[in-house]
Protein backbone atom coordinates (compact mmCIF):
# COMPACT_ATOMS: atom_id res chain seq x y z
CA UNK A 1 0.00 0.00 0.00
CA UNK A 2 2.98 2.39 0.97
CA UNK A 3 4.64 1.55 -2.15
CA UNK A 4 1.07 2.40 -4.47
CA UNK A 5 0.92 5.77 -2.76
CA UNK A 6 4.81 6.67 -3.26
CA UNK A 7 3.85 5.89 -6.64
CA UNK A 8 0.96 7.65 -7.04
CA UNK A 9 2.30 11.06 -5.44
CA UNK A 10 5.48 10.72 -7.95
CA UNK A 11 3.28 10.21 -10.77
CA UNK A 12 1.05 13.33 -9.33
CA UNK A 13 4.55 15.52 -9.35
CA UNK A 14 5.63 14.67 -12.43
CA UNK A 15 2.55 15.74 -13.84
CA UNK A 16 2.44 19.40 -11.72
CA UNK A 17 5.96 19.70 -13.13
CA UNK A 18 4.69 19.18 -17.03
CA UNK A 19 1.59 21.54 -16.37
CA UNK A 20 1.24 24.62 -18.49
CA UNK A 21 -1.10 27.63 -19.35
CA UNK A 22 -2.94 27.01 -22.11
CA UNK A 23 -3.83 30.20 -24.41
CA UNK A 24 -6.83 29.73 -26.59
CA UNK A 25 -6.92 32.23 -29.66
CA UNK A 26 -10.08 33.47 -31.07
CA UNK A 27 -9.20 31.54 -34.49
CA UNK A 28 -8.89 28.01 -32.31
CA UNK A 29 -6.07 27.31 -31.86
CA UNK A 30 -4.73 25.82 -28.62
CA UNK A 31 -0.93 26.97 -27.35
CA UNK A 32 0.73 25.05 -24.57
CA UNK A 33 2.77 28.44 -23.63
CA UNK A 34 5.34 28.70 -20.77
CA UNK A 35 6.02 32.44 -19.01
CA UNK A 36 2.69 33.77 -19.75
CA UNK A 37 2.83 37.37 -18.84
CA UNK A 38 -0.33 40.48 -19.50
CA UNK A 39 0.36 43.84 -20.10
CA UNK A 40 -2.32 46.73 -20.52
CA UNK A 41 -2.99 45.32 -24.30
CA UNK A 42 -1.12 42.00 -25.02
CA UNK A 43 -0.39 38.63 -23.96
CA UNK A 44 3.57 37.64 -23.82
CA UNK A 45 4.84 33.83 -23.67
CA UNK A 46 7.41 31.46 -25.06
CA UNK A 47 6.59 28.41 -26.78
CA UNK A 48 9.78 26.68 -25.25
CA UNK A 49 10.68 26.62 -21.77
CA UNK A 50 13.79 27.52 -21.71
CA UNK A 51 14.84 30.85 -21.48
CA UNK A 52 15.96 31.45 -25.00
CA UNK A 53 13.24 30.47 -26.80
CA UNK A 54 12.25 33.63 -28.66
CA UNK A 55 9.23 35.65 -26.52
CA UNK A 56 5.80 35.67 -28.76
CA UNK A 57 3.25 38.73 -28.57
CA UNK A 58 -0.12 38.57 -29.09
CA UNK A 59 -2.67 41.21 -28.58
CA UNK A 60 -5.92 40.61 -26.16
CA UNK A 61 -8.26 41.18 -28.94
CA UNK A 62 -7.05 37.86 -30.49
CA UNK A 63 -7.43 36.01 -27.03
CA UNK A 64 -10.44 33.98 -26.31
CA UNK A 65 -9.44 32.75 -23.30
CA UNK A 66 -6.32 31.63 -20.98
CA UNK A 67 -6.52 28.75 -19.02
CA UNK A 68 -3.88 28.24 -16.22
CA UNK A 69 -2.02 25.29 -15.02
CA UNK A 70 -3.74 25.68 -11.42
CA UNK A 71 -7.45 25.30 -13.28
CA UNK A 72 -8.22 28.97 -13.50
CA UNK A 73 -9.67 30.15 -16.45
CA UNK A 74 -10.31 33.99 -17.74
CA UNK A 75 -12.26 35.12 -20.98
CA UNK A 76 -11.46 37.94 -22.90
CA UNK A 77 -14.03 39.82 -24.88
CA UNK A 78 -13.18 41.59 -28.29
CA UNK A 79 -11.91 44.82 -26.84
CA UNK A 80 -9.53 42.49 -24.87
CA UNK A 81 -11.52 42.71 -21.21
CA UNK A 82 -12.36 39.75 -19.16
CA UNK A 83 -15.61 38.60 -18.65
CA UNK A 84 -16.11 40.21 -15.75
CA UNK A 85 -15.55 43.48 -17.51
CA UNK A 86 -12.39 43.68 -15.70
CA UNK A 87 -8.75 44.20 -16.88
CA UNK A 88 -5.68 41.97 -15.49
CA UNK A 89 -4.53 44.89 -14.29
CA UNK A 90 -5.31 49.17 -14.95
CA UNK A 91 -4.82 49.91 -18.65
CA UNK A 92 -5.08 53.66 -19.52
CA UNK A 93 -8.60 54.40 -20.96
CA UNK A 94 -8.45 55.62 -25.11
CA UNK A 95 -12.31 55.72 -24.94
CA UNK A 96 -13.31 58.91 -26.91
CA UNK A 97 -16.93 60.51 -26.14
CA UNK A 98 -18.38 62.97 -28.42
CA UNK A 99 -17.75 65.59 -25.87
CA UNK A 100 -13.78 64.77 -26.23
CA UNK A 101 -14.06 64.77 -29.31
CA UNK A 102 -15.10 68.43 -29.61
CA UNK A 103 -13.01 69.36 -27.29
CA UNK A 104 -9.71 68.55 -29.29
CA UNK A 105 -11.52 69.99 -32.68
CA UNK A 106 -11.81 73.11 -30.95
CA UNK A 107 -8.06 72.94 -29.84
CA UNK A 108 -6.49 71.76 -32.60
CA UNK A 109 -8.69 74.12 -34.36
CA UNK A 110 -6.50 77.26 -32.25
CA UNK A 111 -3.30 75.46 -34.13
CA UNK A 112 -4.41 76.17 -37.59
CA UNK A 113 -3.03 79.89 -37.98
CA UNK A 114 0.48 81.29 -37.35
CA UNK A 115 1.72 84.54 -35.94
CA UNK A 116 2.00 87.37 -38.38
CA UNK A 117 5.76 87.23 -40.66
CA UNK A 118 7.09 90.78 -40.44
CA UNK A 119 10.43 89.25 -41.91
CA UNK A 120 10.99 91.51 -45.27
CA UNK A 121 11.51 88.85 -48.36
CA UNK A 122 14.57 88.63 -50.27
CA UNK A 123 15.33 87.56 -53.87
CA UNK A 124 17.73 85.54 -52.52
CA UNK A 125 17.43 82.03 -51.69
CA UNK A 126 17.45 80.88 -47.90
CA UNK A 127 20.97 79.35 -46.42
CA UNK A 128 19.02 77.88 -43.70
CA UNK A 129 14.71 77.19 -42.74
CA UNK A 130 12.81 78.16 -39.79
CA UNK A 131 10.87 74.90 -39.39
CA UNK A 132 7.81 75.99 -37.07
CA UNK A 133 5.72 72.79 -35.93
CA UNK A 134 1.81 72.14 -35.40
CA UNK A 135 -0.26 69.45 -33.83
CA UNK A 136 -1.43 66.67 -36.91
CA UNK A 137 -5.16 66.36 -37.33
CA UNK A 138 -4.74 62.74 -35.71
CA UNK A 139 -3.32 64.14 -32.64
CA UNK A 140 -5.54 64.06 -28.94
CA UNK A 141 -4.59 67.24 -27.39
CA UNK A 142 -7.28 67.68 -25.51
CA UNK A 143 -10.42 66.18 -24.11
CA UNK A 144 -13.87 67.08 -21.48
CA UNK A 145 -10.99 67.30 -18.89
CA UNK A 146 -7.41 68.59 -20.13
CA UNK A 147 -5.54 70.05 -23.10
CA UNK A 148 -2.37 70.18 -23.86
CA UNK A 149 -0.40 73.33 -25.27
CA UNK A 150 2.71 73.68 -27.39
CA UNK A 151 5.60 76.03 -26.77
CA UNK A 152 9.29 76.93 -27.17
CA UNK A 153 11.56 78.47 -24.44
CA UNK A 154 13.26 80.71 -27.33
CA UNK A 155 13.74 84.52 -26.10
CA UNK A 156 16.40 84.86 -28.96
CA UNK A 157 16.88 83.17 -31.97
CA UNK A 158 20.72 82.64 -32.72
CA UNK A 159 23.35 80.33 -33.42
CA UNK A 160 24.11 80.57 -29.56
CA UNK A 161 20.91 79.42 -28.21
CA UNK A 162 19.44 76.25 -27.83
CA UNK A 163 15.59 75.43 -28.95
CA UNK A 164 13.26 73.88 -26.62
CA UNK A 165 10.03 72.29 -26.55
CA UNK A 166 7.30 73.19 -23.70
CA UNK A 167 4.40 70.81 -23.13
CA UNK A 168 1.89 73.23 -20.79
CA UNK A 169 -0.65 71.08 -19.32
CA UNK A 170 -4.56 72.61 -18.96
CA UNK A 171 -6.59 71.48 -16.29
CA UNK A 172 -10.30 72.79 -17.02
CA UNK A 173 -12.03 71.18 -14.58
CA UNK A 174 -12.54 72.10 -10.85
CA UNK A 175 -11.08 69.16 -9.48
CA UNK A 176 -7.36 68.21 -8.73
CA UNK A 177 -5.84 66.30 -11.53
CA UNK A 178 -2.51 63.99 -11.41
CA UNK A 179 -0.11 63.51 -13.87
CA UNK A 180 2.06 60.84 -14.12
CA UNK A 181 5.02 61.76 -15.32
CA UNK A 182 6.63 58.34 -15.59
CA UNK A 183 3.74 57.67 -18.18
CA UNK A 184 4.38 61.21 -20.04
CA UNK A 185 6.76 61.49 -22.42
CA UNK A 186 8.41 63.99 -24.90
CA UNK A 187 9.05 62.23 -28.35
CA UNK A 188 11.80 62.90 -31.06
CA UNK A 189 11.40 61.10 -33.98
CA UNK A 190 11.29 57.47 -32.92
CA UNK A 191 13.21 58.54 -29.53
CA UNK A 192 10.92 58.37 -26.31
CA UNK A 193 12.16 60.72 -22.99
CA UNK A 194 9.88 60.45 -19.50
CA UNK A 195 9.20 63.24 -17.63
CA UNK A 196 10.42 61.52 -14.79
CA UNK A 197 13.77 61.14 -13.82
CA UNK A 198 14.02 59.32 -10.28
CA UNK A 199 16.98 61.32 -8.72
CA UNK A 200 17.33 62.29 -5.28
CA UNK A 201 18.86 65.70 -3.60
CA UNK A 202 20.19 66.02 -0.27
CA UNK A 203 21.26 69.03 2.03
CA UNK A 204 22.84 69.73 5.10
CA UNK A 205 22.83 71.87 7.48
CA UNK A 206 24.10 72.62 11.53
CA UNK A 207 27.39 73.67 13.34
CA UNK A 208 30.57 71.92 14.46
CA UNK A 209 32.52 71.62 17.46
CA UNK A 210 36.17 73.23 17.56
CA UNK A 211 39.06 74.86 19.07
CA UNK A 212 40.76 78.25 18.37
CA UNK A 213 44.02 79.62 18.87
CA UNK A 214 44.82 83.34 17.91
CA UNK A 215 47.53 84.22 15.32
CA UNK A 216 49.70 86.01 17.91
CA UNK A 217 49.90 82.31 19.75
CA UNK A 218 50.64 80.54 16.85
CA UNK A 219 53.72 82.69 15.50
CA UNK A 220 54.72 82.78 18.73
CA UNK A 221 54.71 79.21 18.79
CA UNK A 222 56.58 78.72 15.62
CA UNK A 223 59.49 81.19 16.51
CA UNK A 224 58.51 84.21 14.44
CA UNK A 225 59.56 87.56 16.02
CA UNK A 226 57.95 90.65 15.34
CA UNK A 227 55.19 92.49 15.88
CA UNK A 228 52.96 89.40 15.53
CA UNK A 229 55.86 87.38 17.70
CA UNK A 230 55.71 90.12 20.31
CA UNK A 231 51.49 90.23 20.45
CA UNK A 232 51.53 86.70 21.31
CA UNK A 233 50.99 87.17 25.01
CA UNK A 234 48.71 84.10 25.95
CA UNK A 235 47.10 81.92 24.40
CA UNK A 236 43.27 82.91 23.69
CA UNK A 237 40.93 79.66 22.95
CA UNK A 238 37.53 79.63 21.34
CA UNK A 239 34.98 76.80 21.75
CA UNK A 240 32.28 76.02 19.72
CA UNK A 241 30.01 73.30 19.02
CA UNK A 242 27.19 72.59 16.73
CA UNK A 243 25.08 70.20 15.04
CA UNK A 244 24.46 68.57 12.03
CA UNK A 245 21.41 67.45 9.67
CA UNK A 246 20.66 65.98 6.42
CA UNK A 247 17.53 66.63 4.22
CA UNK A 248 16.71 63.79 0.91
CA UNK A 249 14.27 65.47 -1.23
CA UNK A 250 13.50 62.69 -4.23
CA UNK A 251 12.05 63.71 -7.25
CA UNK A 252 7.91 63.72 -7.86
CA UNK A 253 6.82 60.72 -10.02
CA UNK A 254 3.11 61.88 -9.56
CA UNK A 255 2.29 65.90 -9.69
CA UNK A 256 -1.07 67.60 -8.96
CA UNK A 257 -2.41 70.01 -11.07
CA UNK A 258 -5.19 72.25 -9.06
CA UNK A 259 -8.31 73.25 -10.55
CA UNK A 260 -8.64 75.66 -13.44
CA UNK A 261 -5.12 75.97 -13.95
CA UNK A 262 -2.27 75.17 -15.92
CA UNK A 263 1.42 73.25 -15.37
CA UNK A 264 4.43 73.74 -17.57
CA UNK A 265 6.24 71.04 -17.38
CA UNK A 266 10.69 70.77 -17.76
CA UNK A 267 11.81 72.39 -21.72
CA UNK A 268 13.30 69.47 -23.63
CA UNK A 269 15.89 70.14 -25.70
CA UNK A 270 15.13 69.64 -29.55
CA UNK A 271 18.49 70.65 -30.49
CA UNK A 272 21.09 73.74 -30.83
CA UNK A 273 19.62 76.34 -32.86
CA UNK A 274 22.88 76.06 -35.16
CA UNK A 275 22.20 72.92 -37.38
CA UNK A 276 25.93 72.64 -37.68
CA UNK A 277 26.85 71.94 -34.50
CA UNK A 278 26.43 67.99 -33.09
CA UNK A 279 24.45 67.40 -30.55
CA UNK A 280 24.29 65.06 -27.46
CA UNK A 281 21.50 62.77 -28.47
CA UNK A 282 19.57 62.24 -31.58
CA UNK A 283 18.07 65.00 -32.43
CA UNK A 284 15.58 63.57 -34.87
CA UNK A 285 16.38 66.20 -37.14
CA UNK A 286 18.83 65.48 -40.46
CA UNK A 287 21.27 67.78 -41.55
CA UNK A 288 19.26 69.36 -44.55
CA UNK A 289 15.83 69.73 -46.31
CA UNK A 290 14.30 70.26 -49.24
CA UNK A 291 10.43 71.03 -49.08
CA UNK A 292 9.62 71.03 -52.71
CA UNK A 293 10.14 74.63 -54.22
CA UNK A 294 13.11 77.27 -52.75
CA UNK A 295 12.51 79.62 -50.14
CA UNK A 296 13.62 83.11 -50.19
CA UNK A 297 15.07 84.96 -46.77
CA UNK A 298 12.40 86.32 -44.85
CA UNK A 299 9.65 84.52 -46.88
CA UNK A 300 7.39 82.29 -45.33
CA UNK A 301 5.91 79.26 -46.54
CA UNK A 302 2.88 76.82 -45.46
CA UNK A 303 3.12 73.00 -45.96
CA UNK A 304 0.95 70.35 -46.19
CA UNK A 305 0.79 67.98 -43.50
CA UNK A 306 3.28 65.37 -43.99
CA UNK A 307 5.14 67.17 -46.30
CA UNK A 308 8.60 66.78 -44.28
CA UNK A 309 9.44 63.86 -42.66
CA UNK A 310 10.68 65.43 -39.29
CA UNK A 311 8.08 64.45 -36.45
CA UNK A 312 8.27 65.44 -32.66
CA UNK A 313 5.08 64.74 -30.01
CA UNK A 314 4.23 63.91 -26.27
CA UNK A 315 2.34 61.47 -24.75
CA UNK A 316 0.68 62.35 -21.57
CA UNK A 317 -1.11 60.37 -19.18
CA UNK A 318 -3.26 62.03 -16.03
CA UNK A 319 -5.75 60.60 -13.13
CA UNK A 320 -8.19 62.25 -11.18
CA UNK A 321 -6.86 59.76 -8.08
CA UNK A 322 -3.01 60.22 -6.78
CA UNK A 323 -2.21 56.55 -7.34
CA UNK A 324 -3.29 57.24 -11.07
CA UNK A 325 -6.36 55.16 -10.99
CA UNK A 326 -8.55 54.34 -14.26
CA UNK A 327 -5.67 56.35 -16.05
CA UNK A 328 -6.54 58.26 -19.11
CA UNK A 329 -4.33 59.72 -22.08
CA UNK A 330 -3.94 62.02 -24.32
CA UNK A 331 -0.88 61.79 -27.80
CA UNK A 332 0.21 64.55 -29.60
CA UNK A 333 2.31 64.09 -32.97
CA UNK A 334 3.97 67.63 -34.03
CA UNK A 335 5.08 68.31 -37.91
CA UNK A 336 6.46 71.01 -39.86
CA UNK A 337 3.71 72.95 -41.08
CA UNK A 338 5.41 76.61 -41.99
CA UNK A 339 8.94 77.17 -43.07
CA UNK A 340 10.75 80.65 -42.91
CA UNK A 341 13.85 81.49 -44.77
CA UNK A 342 16.80 82.74 -42.83
CA UNK A 343 20.35 84.01 -44.33
CA UNK A 344 23.33 82.31 -43.45
CA UNK A 345 26.27 83.86 -40.89
CA UNK A 346 27.34 83.45 -37.57
CA UNK A 347 24.46 84.56 -36.05
CA UNK A 348 21.32 83.99 -38.68
CA UNK A 349 22.03 87.28 -39.95
CA UNK A 350 21.44 89.34 -37.59
CA UNK A 351 22.29 92.14 -39.54
CA UNK A 352 19.02 91.68 -41.49
CA UNK A 353 16.92 91.60 -38.63
CA UNK A 354 15.21 88.75 -39.87
CA UNK A 355 16.09 86.32 -36.90
CA UNK A 356 17.06 88.39 -33.96
CA UNK A 357 13.80 89.20 -32.60
CA UNK A 358 13.07 92.22 -34.93
CA UNK A 359 11.07 91.26 -37.82
CA UNK A 360 10.48 87.92 -35.86
CA UNK A 361 7.60 88.67 -33.44
CA UNK A 362 8.07 87.21 -29.87
CA UNK A 363 4.69 85.29 -30.82
CA UNK A 364 6.90 83.65 -33.30
CA UNK A 365 9.81 83.62 -31.51
CA UNK A 366 7.94 81.43 -29.01
CA UNK A 367 6.26 79.02 -31.30
CA UNK A 368 7.91 75.30 -31.40
CA UNK A 369 10.22 75.60 -33.79
CA UNK A 370 14.02 74.49 -35.09
CA UNK A 371 16.50 75.44 -37.88
CA UNK A 372 17.88 73.05 -40.55
CA UNK A 373 19.86 73.99 -43.67
CA UNK A 374 17.68 74.20 -47.25
CA UNK A 375 18.75 71.83 -49.33
CA UNK A 376 20.91 73.40 -52.58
Amino acid sequence: MRKFLLLVFVFAMAMTAQAQDVLITKDGDALKVYGLELSATSVFYREGSGEDSPLVQKKKSDILMIKYSDGRREIFDEKGATSNGQQKEETASTEFTAEDKAANEAALKKWQSFPENKAKVKNKKAAYLCCVLRPNSDSRIADSNVELMFSGANMLLSWRNTINFVLSVRNKTNKTIYLDLGNTFFVKGEQSMAYYVPTANSSTSGTSTGVGVNMGAIAGAAGIGGAIGKAASGVNVSKGSSKYNTTITYSQRVIAIPPMSTKHLDAMEIRSANPKMPTSDFSGIPQQVNVGTPVNIGAAVDLAEGQVPIKFGSFLTYSFTEDIQSPRTLQAQLGVRRVIGLPGGKDLGMSTGCANGKDLTQEQLSDVLFIIKQEK
